[in-house]
């Protein structure tokens, strides 16, 4: 029974239990910066040729299950201190370009007869990037990109320039931590910052250079645009693998090149590492996903010179 069971666990996290309502002819905001040939081969309905396996699904669902569980106990709950729950999944977008995205959450803070809107977006940071981030917390240009086009399009619908990033932390030193990173959104610039940040241990500071331009994201899609009208699949924007030459691998740390020896990793750019349509990448630019002996032997040639009794 516990076989079925685990089968049929599997099986419903790794294909999706949720509908999903997007108009297709927009773009994700949470996208814009992935390999414009992923989104140009998502946009077309391609199938994915390198679908999440579980692990990669399992996360995805811990992370909905910790927005809603956050939404259910803790920011229905905060009327009774000023700050009111309008709203989960509140559809954006726009057109020129065709763009779509979700709010994670609409709040209102109350001031004694005023109110004042602000952008909720939950994240979650695992293991070591958790550690990392309680340290240093900088949202990455992907998360800044998604919520600047939402504060974008908030602002020029007159609802409010301001958001707020929660991010919970979950590795064995940080678990249960929270960080909210403060966003502001300029309506002349056209360019959103993330602007100082405070986290549950009380600890708080200010970012220095952490902004996007909203006007550069949407140019991404206008030029993505270009490409589905032709029919022209674009250029790749990373490298799966580096070339392995004698001047790129003199400077990589020993256990990278072990690393890269041993076949563990493929040493390149992480995006089309993890890309849905990697297979297609890899056909594209006329690669395969291992490495030739002749560049293994290059690793291990510099790794020789560092380590002349080692057997590799």
């Amino acid at each position: 029974m516990i076989k079925e069971l685990m089968e049929k666990i599997v099986r419903v996290i790794t294909k999706g239990s949720r509908v999903n309502y997007r108009d297709r002819r927009g773009h994700y905001a949470s996208g814009n910066l992935s390999c414009l040939r992923d989104q140009f081969w998502s946009y077309k309905g391609e199938p994915e040729t390198n679908p999440s396996d579980f692990k990669g699904a399992m996360k995805m669902m811990i992370g909905d299950a910790i927005e809603k569980g956050l939404i259910d106990h803790i920011f229905t709950k905060l009327s009774f201190f000023g700050f009111h729950f309008r709203g989960t999944q509140v559809p954006v977008g726009q057109s020129n370009p065709d763009w779509d995205g979700y709010l994670d959450l609409l709040l209102y803070r109350q001031e004694g007869d005023k109110w004042y809107p602000f952008v909720g977006e939950i994240k979650t940071k695992s293991g070591y990037g958790a550690n990392l981030f309680l340290a240093n917390p900088e949202p990455s240009p992907e998360y800044m990109t998604q919520i600047g086009l939402y504060l974008r399009n908030m602002h020029e619908k007159g609802i409010t320039n301001k958001g707020v990033f929660i991010f919970v932390l979950l590795s064995d030193d940080t678990f249960g931590d929270i960080v909210l990173v403060n966003v502001e959104y300029d309506g002349q610039t056209k360019v959103a910052t993330a602007t100082n940040w405070v986290n549950s241990r009380l600890e708080e500071g200010v970012l220095q250079n952490v902004s996007i331009d909203t006007e550069a994201a949407l140019d991404r899609w206008r030029k993505l645009n270009e490409f589905l009208k032709t029919n022209t699949v674009p250029a790749g924007e990373y490298e799966y693998k580096y070339p392995l030459t004698f001047d790129s691998v003199k400077d990589s740390a020993d256990a990278k090149l072990k690393k890269i020896i041993e076949r563990a990793i493929v040493y390149g750019d992480w995006q089309p590492l993890y890309s849905r349509y990697k297979n297609k990448q890899l056909e594209a630019d006329g690669l395969t996903a291992q490495r030739t002996e002749d560049e293994l032997n290059v690793a291990r040639i510099e790794y020789r010179r560092r380590h002349p009794r080692s057997k590799i």
